[in-house]
């Protein structure tokens, strides 16, 4: 398998680094497939906040790697909810339309079996794409002491709009559409139960926004869409600084949303150019 560093710091990967306004953001892609020698220890343009994190990125996944058990909410099929983590991945699958879902194990199944098969420390968050790595992004937006992360990959074969007619019954067990946009986000700050909540919504809107942007159109009713059917999602916050909320008129609220918009809309360019 060929493993990718993701690093501005050697020559068998070349690294995007784009400051924003005020160089308060950055993100970056990887986009050289020649293999590394070793796995990252750091994500490069991650504030001094987050710098215990570290990315591993191949062909067949991306993971983030997180510096303890960080408290984590959003819905993803292997480990979603309120809970704890230690990794947070994205495992690439291959289409296969030929095939009925009930033809392969659950994907809560498949997603454990590859952290055992991998050694990674439980517990994990896994969700699924059959996107290429290559969609790969990230941006981070700190100040003030707090600073928040976001690493993604986007499909978007499978876009949808909230309110489409669903196309899915678990009697007629076909084949889904594959397209997924996964978002692992990383804090290191301190939030409530209710701010994990929040932030989750923030995160979603922050990407339709962007669907919007683009004109990401819904398969079913041709409306601009807002996600995709099989959208993933993950907040992980560690023991900084207290937040009691995430809302737009607050700052967390707005560096999350941007970061997001950020890392979404490199992807969906990749996407919608290559």
């Amino acid at each position: 398998m060929c493993l990718q560093t993701i690093s501005v710091m050697n020559g068998t990967v070349m690294s995007m680094v784009i400051p924003c306004l005020g160089g308060r953001l950055v993100s970056g892609s990887a986009t050289n497939s020649k293999p590394a020698d070793r796995p990252v220890t750091a994500i490069p343009g991650a504030p001094p906040e987050l710098a215990d994190l570290s990315l591993e990125r191949t062909d067949h996944y991306v993971r983030l790697i997180l510096p303890g058990w960080w408290r984590t909410c959003g819905w993803s099929p292997l480990g979603g909810g309120l809970t704890r983590a230690r990794n947070m991945f994205i495992l690439r699958v291959h289409e296969d339309g030929s095939r009925a879902p009930s033809e392969y194990p659950p994907p809560e199944t498949t997603l454990d079996r590859y952290c055992r098969e991998h050694h990674w420390s439980s517990p994990t968050i896994g969700m699924m794409t059959a996107a290429s790595m290559d969609s790969c992004r990230w941006a981070w937006r700190n100040e003030a002491g707090v600073a928040v992360g976001v690493i993604l990959t986007a499909g978007l074969a499978n876009a949808r709009r909230a309110g489409d007619r669903a196309d899915y019954q678990e009697k007629n067990d076909h084949a889904l559409p594959a397209g997924t946009i996964n978002i692992l986000a990383a804090t290191n700050a301190k939030l409530t139960d209710a701010a994990l909540l929040e932030a989750l919504m923030i995160m979603t809107e922050a990407k339709a926004a962007v669907l919007s942007e683009y004109g990401i159109k819904s398969a079913v009713s041709g409306l601009v869409a807002t996600g995709t059917g099989t959208d993933c999602a993950t907040l992980a916050c560690g023991e900084g600084p207290p937040l009691r909320w995430c809302g737009k008129h607050v700052l967390f609220g707005e560096m999350l949303g941007r970061a997001v918009m950020e890392a979404l809309s490199s992807s969906i360019a990749w996407e919608v150019n290559r």
